[in-house]
This record gives structure tokens, sequence and C-alpha cells, in this order.
């Protein structure tokens, strides 16, 4: 895949990628990764300046650029969200062209995305879409790069999604499942189903399978990865929340139900939020002894989100520029 190169490209969603486009990210983050450990650092990206927009906490999302930055060379600055206005939609995308003669690029998070979109194209920048309302495209790319990294490939992999169907974390995988060939049952409760529309739109475009259940044990039945979304119990929680815990309680993740899963099973979580219960607590993310056991690369996944950005910002900012 020499022929593909992806200087100045916007990543607001995976969908905006080809087959090959994927495949060649991947292949940036897998050799760029590679190089990391080895304490091989590319200089190219010195100097390079980029703000970092969000209107959304994610910690995880965060310390992910910051590190990914501070790898490549990057200044990556953090624009507090009275700086752009909070909430009045063309004070943001005045800035955002502002942004145009300040930064070589822009991180948004936590917006709809709509504006994620409108943002990218007022900037005239390279924009990344750290997670909108209804995506979250780094994630995917990391998650891809984990699977891959584990199964040695990604067409035909069995993947089940155990949580609320209608998330971020959903809505893309069936995007990314149905388009890179691999088989994505989603199993939940019938009022947490995703958008049918979007699931039959996804199936009919790509090669890959979306089906959908609510026994967990059908929907885990030989499955490859278990990857769930769900968070940990937390203190507050309003009435909303609480009937969602209760809703979703038999769809976490349980040695049971890893055990029905294939031999070889993985398990996966974007780790957010709250993802590590207590000792002596139930958890709605999945029982401490999966998240422990064998079966668990989440901290992999974790980790794939830096290696995974880190090729989103290379690929945008330096691939495909000749040498000197």
């Amino acid at each position: 895949m020499d022929d593909v190169h992806l200087r100045g490209r916007n990543f607001l969603k995976l969908l905006d990628f080809s087959h090959d486009e994927i495949f060649h990210l991947l292949d940036i983050a897998t050799d760029l990764k590679i190089k990391s450990k080895k304490g091989v650092w590319p200089g190219e990206l010195e100097r390079k300046k980029i703000a970092y927009v969000s209107r959304e906490a994610s910690a995880l999302t965060k310390v992910s650029f910051e590190v990914a930055c501070a790898d490549l060379g990057i200044e990556l600055i953090c624009v507090e969200p009275d700086a752009y206005g909070r909430g009045e939609k063309e004070r943001v995308l005045e800035t955002a062209r502002v942004f145009n003669r300040l930064f070589d690029g822009i991180v948004y998070c936590g917006f709809r995305q709509e504006i994620v979109e409108e943002l990218a194209t007022a900037s005239g920048l390279p924009a990344w879409n750290g997670f909108s309302k209804e995506f979250h495209p780094t994630q995917m790319l990391a998650d891809l790069l984990t699977i891959q990294e584990h199964f040695g490939y990604l067409e035909g992999v069995k993947l089940t999604f155990l949580g609320d169907g209608k998330s971020r974390i959903c809505n893309s995988l069936i995007a990314v499942c149905a388009k890179m060939g691999m088989h994505l049952t989603i199993c939940t409760g019938e009022e947490y189903f995703p958008d049918l529309s979007w699931v039959e739109s996804c199936s009919k475009r790509f090669g890959g399978t979306i089906s959908l259940t609510t026994d967990p044990e059908e929907g885990t039945n030989g499955a490859d990865v278990l990857y769930s979304d769900l968070g940990a119990y937390t203190e507050k929680a309003g009435e909303e929340e609480e009937k969602k815990r209760r809703d979703l309680f038999p769809y976490r993740v349980t040695q049971e139900l890893m055990e029905n899963a294939q031999e070889e099973a993985v398990f996966m979580h974007c780790l957010s939020p709250s993802p590590i219960p207590k000792e002596g607590t139930e958890s709605l993310l999945c029982s401490r002894e999966v998240l422990e056991s064998g079966h668990s690369i989440v901290f992999d996944q974790a980790e794939n989100r830096m290696h995974a950005i880190k090729a989103l910002l290379y690929a945008a900012l330096q691939d495909g520029e000749e040498e000197e």
C-alpha cells in the first residue's frame, strides 16, 4: 500500500477511510510502536503545535494525545472552554478560523458529530475527532490494532458487544466491524438496541455481518472477542442511571460467559468510566475475575490508544512527504 498517503487528511470517523487506508494507519501504528519500544522517536514533527479542544472530560483520551505528541515532538496546547465559548456555535466556528493562524492541527472531543465536521471545515487544518457524542474513532483504531496484534488478522473475527447498544462505542463498532469484514453480535436489552437503520445501512454497504440478541448465552457462544463499555458502579447516580444499571446488569461479562465463548477468546473494554471494581463489590463492567484473567487484553487496548493516536497525527502531518 505504498501508494496510500494521508497527509492533510482529517480523521473524523473511520467510515471516511477506505479498507486500504485503515490498514495503512494500522501499519504506521505498528511501525511507530516497534520504534518506540526501541527508544527511536521520529523527529520530523518537532515545533508542530496542536490545539486540544474538549467539551467532555476523558482522562485516557487526553493523556493518550499528550504522550503521543510528546513522543513525536509536537506541542499539545489544551484550550479552556471559556476561550472558545461553551455553547455559542458561531463563536466556536470563529475561533476555529483563528486557530488556523496559530496551530498545525486541532483535536475535538465531546462535540456532536455534525459540529465536529463543521469545526474541521471552518479551521481548514487537519482535525482529529478524539470522540464525539455519536462516535469514538480513535478508540476504534486502537481496538483494530489490538485485535490484529492478538489474532494476526481482522476479517472473520467474531466480536460480541455487551452493553448499551445506543452508545458511541457500539455505534462505532457497527461501522468498523462491518467495514473490516468482522462479525458483530450486539447483546443487550431491546430498549437498548441501536438504531436499526444504522445497522441496516452498514450491513448493506460492507462485508461484515451484524446481529442482535437479548440472550447473553446465545450472543457470546463461539465469540472470539467479548467487548463491554459498561462502567463500574459509582456512589452517586440518578434514577435514570440506576434503571440502566438494573436493565444492563444481566449483560455484565462473567467468567461463565467467557467460558461460553471460544477457548482463546479475549475480553476488551474502553476503560471509561471507573473501570476497575473494588474487592468485594459488584461491578456492572465485569467480574474482577475476568478483568484480571488471562483473557483480558484491556490494558494492551488502553496502551494502543496512544499508538493509534500517534499514527493518526503522523499520517496527517507527515505521511507521504518526501524526505529531503
